[in-house]
This record gives C-alpha cells, structure tokens and sequence, in this order.
C-alpha cells in the first residue's frame, strides 16, 4: 500500500462481518494489537449496534482513549417492516438503544451509520425517512449505499422470479440528493453509492458506473440549487 499511495499513515479498517461479536477480553486484545501497527492513526470498526454490550462499550472506551476510534453501525432501513423482510435481527428501537449506550458510554468514539436505497418494498418516503432518523440520532458520519442484487443469494432469487425490481438509476440519484438535504450539515457523507463485484452483480447493472453516478448526483444538487441540510428539522 506504501508503494500505491506513497504514505506511512493508515487506519487500520476492520470492516467485514461483525467485528464486536466476541467476549470484551478477546476484542481488546485484538485492538490493542492493531493499534500498535506501524503507521496506525486510527482504528475503523464495523459492526451491529445489537453487539454493543456494556463489556464491549467498555473496551472501545478504552481503545478511543489511546488511538482515534471509529465505530460503523449498520442501519440500512429504520423501518421495521423491512428490517424483518431482510432478516434483519433486529429493530429500530434496538438499533437506537445501541447507538445512544455507545455515544454515552464511550464519549470520544465517533458513530457511523451505514443505510441502504433500495431494499424491498421500501418507497422514496421510506428512504426519506430513514434519512431523517438518522439526522435525528446525529452521528458523525454516514455511509449511503445502493442494494446491489448478488448472485446466489434469497434477493436473488426474489429478483429472478420477479418479486423484486431495483430501484432505478434516476430514482436512486433523486432520492440521495432528497437525503442530503434532510442531513445536518456536519454529518460527514462518505459515500453516496457503490459498486459490487462485477462477476457476481447481477442487479442493477447501471451501478458499475459508480462513477458517473456520483457526477450525476452532483448535478442534480446543482440543478435544485440546493445543499446538505437545507431541510434539516432534526429535533
């Protein structure tokens, strides 16, 4: 990695799965390792905001103590309706209870929450107002991804007989510009779309353009002379 961006600075991600599902003793041990990396400014974390225990709280408390810590919840729809048809695991009161024993419980940590346009069923006003929960929980950043339809999955399968239809290309572009203006202005956006892996992306094909999505949102923000938070009601 040293060689492509020519840096001795990194922020070691521990991205897949669930990275606080273990006992508080085990994840320590694995923190304190991967804070003494070489290089290592900042720790990334991963995980579920119902494998938040108070051990684990404790743990990243500590953690954010000695080295920059980032915690990324995974969201993807504040409706419950939909957290059951994807099997969630859990609800949204579940979800908040986690986030809102985190931001107490370890002060210095900053909370990512990561959602998700165009699960099933879900309308244009179920992803606004997903987006507006999430302004009201106020976390320091958030991750806004496309689903992507993955080949031998259930999705799949619900996509191959015409249960479900992703969202389309101009839809997913309004509907991101009509979250950006539902979020405060100092939420950090670090993504607004993404693309799978080609060989096994089946839906929707217009994402492996990433690129040319993102252009496109920005054009539309330009279109509506509009910005982050211009309407933001978050209480």
């Amino acid at each position: 990695m040293t060689g492509k961006w020519k840096t001795k600075s990194f922020i070691p991600y521990l991205q897949a799965y669930t990275n606080t599902h273990t006992f508080p003793d085990n994840l320590r041990k694995i923190l304190d390792h991967v804070s003494e990396f070489d290089g290592c400014v900042m720790i990334d974390i991963a995980t579920r905001a119902d494998c938040l225990d108070d051990g684990i709280i404790s743990v990243l408390n500590d953690i954010s103590k000695k080295v920059p810590l980032t915690v990324e919840l995974g969201l993807q729809s504040a409706n419950d309706k939909t957290a059951k048809l994807i099997n969630r695991g859990h609800d949204y009161d579940t979800f908040v209870d986690g986030f809102n024993r985190l931001r107490q419980g370890a002060p210095n940590v900053k909370i990512g929450i990561h959602i998700i346009n165009g699960l099933p069923n879900e309308t244009r006003e179920d992803m606004k107002n997903t987006a507006t929960c999430v302004a009201n929980l106020h976390p320091d950043l958030i991750k806004i991804h496309l689903l992507h339809v993955i080949s031998d999955t259930p999705l799949a399968q619900m996509y191959e007989s015409g249960a479900y239809t992703p969202i389309d290309r101009q839809e997913y572009i309004d509907t991101v510009c009509d979250q950006i203006e539902l979020l405060p202005d100092d939420i950090v956006i670090e993504r607004v779309t993404g693309d799978g892996i080609e060989s096994t992306l089946l839906a929707p094909l217009w994402s492996k353009r990433k690129v040319t999505v993102i252009n496109d949102i920005d054009k539309e923000l330009v279109r509506r002379d509009t910005y982050q938070g211009i309407r933001c009601f978050a209480t």
